[in-house]
């Protein structure tokens, strides 16, 4: 089984909306699987959407926790991919996680940064 962390991206279009979502990892892959709803009145929904991100193209990936809950930082390194994430800018995006799922996010966080050392020593 796949971990997966849910998440949310906040002040979508100027605050009118919010995201959440689902990360996992699949295979080579950072997916991100999505559904934008207004915080008007909330019937407003988008459909599902997924971005997957080439994991050789994530420069950075950062665990953040806070009293309320934990961010994580994406920084990529090519805008196309990550252009369909909401509040994407300057080669980043921010994903807010409860703090329930805070083990989860950091587990998968720290996978992602050993990954790249362990293939660095096989080459």
């Amino acid at each position: 089984m796949k971990p997966t962390v849910p998440f949310t991206i906040r002040n979508v279009f100027q605050g009118f909306a919010e995201t959440e979502g689902i990360l996992s990892v699949d295979g080579a892959d950072l997916r991100l699987e999505f559904q934008t709803t207004d915080n008007v009145v909330g019937l407003l929904k988008s459909g599902v959407r997924e971005v997957r991100l080439p994991l050789d193209e994530v420069e950075e990936i950062a665990f953040r926790k806070g009293w309320f809950g934990c961010s994580m930082a994406v920084r990529v390194a090519g805008m196309r991919g990550a252009s369909e994430v909401p509040n994407f800018k300057h080669g980043a995006f921010v994903l807010w996680i409860a703090k329930k799922r805070s083990q989860a996010a950091a587990e998968l966080v720290s996978s992602l940064q050993i990954a790249p050392a362990a293939r660095k020593t096989n080459c």
